[in-house]
């Protein structure tokens, strides 16, 4: 996974910090359109040999790890998906008829092609099962994947066909890379043991309102984390997306403790960012302490907080399409936060003694 520049990451959350929503709206950054290529007569003829025009012609996938390189040019435009982008797409596209060798998870990449890359999956009958435009918006140029395709986690069946149609955005086509992989498939466990968020389930056109803090476009809120005799607390967080390029945003407020330093631990069944902010005032964030974890890979961060202040946490999926590019969509996670002021101590007391007290 990359990471992103610390300077881009403080900007992404000092737009949060004057309670403008990074992603309220449609989609994060605005793509001109691309005329389709015009392909000289040895491209049609490159293509004309390399196959897989159409579902029918699909070149086969049968074995992962899987990479080849080729181009799109020459083609013709025989499917169209927007991916969410909402742009009907002219590109030539190129189909591979994948064979899931087992039950699991795979990984299917055009990082590195040379163009505006989009990739969909399709079942037989053009069921659409997949989709994605541009893996991450926050990646650098340069990056293999800025700008291009990525589906990751996509889960797949022994024996069953998907055909990847690797397409491009409006009219774009080119040179590129597909490969296809086993993927460790993750999910975090919800516990009923701990502080559950309460998130309602997510649904596109939907409006945020359960705790989404300085981010919220309509009535402010939050939740507040009281944590145990210990200064620890626990919370079951739903995480995902409701439309392309709007993710949940959640914002938990605590308390710290006497000791002035707070552990903040976080894991996440997809890629996923934590700031940490040392107050708690929407109209004057301080500049947020990031945390970013990978998926299924626990990370955590101290921040020193002044003693008995309270403060801000927000928690978000740092990528703007979910992983299979299918909404909405929902992931587990776990936030553990300690060095908190403690909670009223509870003392275990008998029936016997309760009725001492009253004699």
């Amino acid at each position: 996974m990359s990471r992103w520049l610390p300077v881009l990451l403080i900007a992404l959350f000092a737009a949060h910090a004057t309670g403008a929503p990074l992603d309220a709206g449609a989609m994060p950054h605005a793509k001109a359109a691309v005329a389709a290529p015009v392909p000289s007569a040895a491209q049609v003829q490159a293509a004309a040999l390399q196959g897989g025009d159409t579902f029918a012609s699909a070149l086969p996938i049968n074995a992962v790890p899987f990479t080849e390189s080729g181009t799109t040019i020459g083609y013709t435009d025989d499917y169209d998906n927007d991916c969410g982008s909402g742009v009907a797409g002219t590109a030539p596209d190129v189909v591979y008829a994948f064979t899931a060798p087992a039950t699991g998870s795979y990984t299917i990449s055009l990082c590195g092609s040379d163009f505006d890359s989009k990739l969909y999956v399709d079942e037989a009958g053009l069921t659409m099962v997949a989709c994605n435009d541009d893996y991450d918006f926050s990646l650098a140029s340069g990056d293999p994947c800025y700008g291009n395709a990525r589906i990751d986690d996509f889960r797949a069946t022994a024996g069953q066909v998907y055909y990847l149609v690797v397409d491009g955005y409006s009219g774009a086509g080119g040179a590129y890379t597909i490969s296809v992989d086993a993927a460790t498939g993750c999910d975090v466990p919800v516990s009923v043991d701990i502080i559950q968020e309460g998130e309602p389930a997510l649904a596109t056109g939907q409006v945020d309102a359960h705790n989404c803090g300085c981010t919220c476009t309509g009535a402010f809120a939050v939740q507040v984390l009281d944590a145990d005799p210990d200064g620890q607390v626990v919370v079951d967080v739903v995480q995902g997306w409701r439309d392309f390029g709007v993710r949940d945003r959640d914002w938990f407020r605590c308390t710290a403790g006497a000791g002035g330093t707070v552990h903040v631990a976080f894991e996440s069944a997809v890629a996923a960012i934590v700031g940490v902010y040392t107050n708690a005032d929407c109209g004057a964030l301080s500049a947020p302490t990031m945390l970013l974890v990978d998926p299924c890979t626990p990370g955590s961060v101290d921040v020193a907080v002044a003693p008995g202040a309270d403060f801000y946490i927000q928690a978000l999926a740092e990528v703007f399409y979910p992983p299979q590019g299918l909404l909405p969509a929902e992931a587990n996670a776990v936030l553990t936060v300690s060095g908190l002021a403690s909670g009223v101590p509870v003392t275990p007391t008998s029936w016997g003694e309760l009725k001492g007290m009253y004699r």
